[in-house]
């Protein structure tokens, strides 16, 4: 496990509450450019190293050289942070929670990847657990279990969190990749969007495929 990769999936469960309360919202994470997708498409003749996203009328489908996931329309890949592979945003959200508002937070999702030898997904996520609780006070975590994702072996939990008077619920799985790579996914919201956008978070993670 890279205890690097570790302290990054951290940041980057809540990147954007840190980005905005330092100003830098507007740079990152233009909402003008939400609904804007930064990939171009992927054709049988060119595979780019960039990410594409092909579309229908209600889902359009992320793709990179590593992985694809089906994305709903409303949420739309955007500029990536440093510490993730993608940043996915839901567009033209109706953020109604005033401190929420206050940082600039819009609800999204973060990729990213790590390595991990072990056999057991519950052990890499009690240390995510473990760096979490270290990171974030009050955070508490419920509804874990395992599960396959389209072959691979995955594992999820919920998170709950305050951060700046605004109570966020997260979405952690974590999918067994090829040979030692595990791909971390965190869905991150606030509380009081949570009902409205589990079932979209749930059917995203479900989508997920590593290429071989």
């Amino acid at each position: 496990m890279n205890r690097k990769n570790i302290f990054l999936i951290i940041i980057s469960i809540l990147i954007f509450v840190i980005l905005a309360a330092a100003g830098f919202w507007f740079f990152v994470f233009n909402k003008e450019a939400i609904g804007q997708p930064i990939a171009i498409l992927e054709n049988s003749e060119n595979q780019s190293t960039e990410s594409s996203q092909e579309e229908t009328s209600q889902t359009h489908k992320m793709v990179t050289d590593d992985f694809s996931v089906d994305l709903p329309a409303e949420w739309v890949q955007t500029q990536a942070t440093s510490e993730n592979l993608a940043i996915i945003a839901k567009s033209g959200e109706d953020i109604e929670n005033t401190q929420a508002k206050e940082i600039n937070f819009t609800s999204y999702i973060a990729i990213s990847k790590d390595t991990f030898s072990g056999s057991n997904l519950s052990e890499y996520m009690q240390t995510v657990k473990d760096a979490m609780a270290q990171s974030i006070s009050g955070v508490s975590f419920s509804r874990e279990n395992s599960f396959v994702i389209n072959g691979k072996d995955a594992y999820a939990m919920d998170a709950q969190m305050s951060q700046r008077g605004v109570n966020f619920k997260v979405l952690l799985v974590a999918i067994r990749g090829n040979e030692n790579d595990i791909w971390f996914l965190s869905f991150n919201t606030t509380e009081n969007k949570w009902d409205e956008y589990v079932g979209d978070f749930s059917s995203i993670a479900q989508s997920f495929i590593v290429k071989i």
